[in-house]
């Protein structure tokens, strides 16, 4: 009954042949529902799009993170704070790929997730721990070239404290990636069907704490930082054109740079998480099935692309590793 059922459904969503009472009776069934929430609600075309768009980003992202990585090793003598984040940044960027995207892709491939639910639960864990870390690894990013740039008092202590503030990074990921495990909130698939994130729908309170804590902190952590920065590096340069004229060219470079960065990070985080994080606030507070599921995996596929936006954010325009990559290709 279950699989003749499944296979009515399938035949009624494909030739689009449903008639109204048809279409009423498949979406208001439950046992329907719960063995169909892994099938794709994608037209097979689109889910072929799907697999080749994660396969081109995924094989991108996988070679400029892990050109970061061994231009970091090369220079690991020679690294300074925040090139040790840039360094955990490209790592935790390659995770995504190498270990979440072939089994989308694959499912994608296959029109159904492949897997059971443990691989589910397994895989919204690993995407949700890496966008944590490589969100709060940006904010701390920030927040040291706040303290580098601005000269704040005992700063330089600060910077020298880079391992216990990764490991700060990685038990606040953890904390929250950890809590669907244990009840407060859960991991499920995406409405399309061939991927799992966290359980939007039915958890609007932990969805609300997790965008303040996870998205919306750092997002200010940055904003402030980076402001201070503008703000600073304009105020000295107006006292170079005053009658310090030593610092004058320096402060113009410094400002042109801290400028371009934070017109940049701010393009790049706010243009591709801002999508998701509205379509998951709006699932959670709307009723079900009334985002459109094609909205969300536009959503998804924008987050997606962080992972190769991070890597030409920090290093592509970092001065000290534009030369010794002309060395590698030249």
């Amino acid at each position: 009954m279950e699989k003749e059922l499944i296979k009515k459904w399938l035949i009624c969503k494909n030739e689009a042949n449903c008639t109204f009472d048809e279409n009423f009776l498949y979406e208001n069934n439950t046992l329907l529902k719960v063995n169909t929430s892994f099938l794709s609600k994608l037209d097979i075309w689109q889910d072929f799009i799907v697999a080749i768009f994660l396969l081109t980003v995924g094989v991108a992202s996988t070679v400029l993170n892990g050109l970061v990585v061994y231009v970091c090793i090369r220079k690991v003598k020679t690294l300074v704070s925040c090139d040790v984040y840039i360094l955990n940044l490209a790592i935790i960027d390659m995770i995504m790929p190498v270990f979440g995207f072939p089994l989308t892709i694959y499912s994608s491939l296959n029109h159904q997730w492949m897997f059971d639910k443990v691989f589910c639960a397994a895989y919204g864990f690993i995407c949700f721990f890496c966008g944590v870390v490589s969100i709060a690894t940006l904010a701390v990013i920030s927040y040291a070239r706040y303290i580098k740039v601005c000269g704040v008092k005992r700063g330089d202590s600060i910077l020298l404290h880079t391992k216990a503030s990764l490991i700060c990074i990685y038990c606040y990921a953890g904390f929250w990636a950890l809590l669907p495990l244990f009840g407060v909130g859960a991991y499920g698939p995406e409405p399309y069907g061939t991927s799992c994130t966290l359980a939007w729908q039915g958890y609007p309170i932990f969805v609300t704490f997790f965008l303040i804590g996870c998205v919306l902190l750092p997002v200010v952590i940055m904003n402030l930082s980076y402001g201070k920065i503008i703000w600073t590096t304009k105020k000295a340069r107006r006292k170079a054109s005053v009658g310090t004229r030593k610092s004058g060219p320096t402060l113009k470079k410094r400002d042109a740079f801290f400028i371009k960065m934070t017109f940049s990070m701010c393009v790049g985080f706010v243009g591709l998480w801002c999508p998701y994080a509205v379509v998951s606030l709006w699932t959670a507070y709307g009723c079900e099935g009334e985002v459109p599921v094609r909205l969300t995996l536009v959503a998804v596929l924008f987050a997606k692309l962080s992972t190769i936006i991070n890597p030409i954010l920090y290093v592509m325009l970092n001065k000290k590793f534009r030369p010794f990559l002309k060395k590698m290709f030249l």
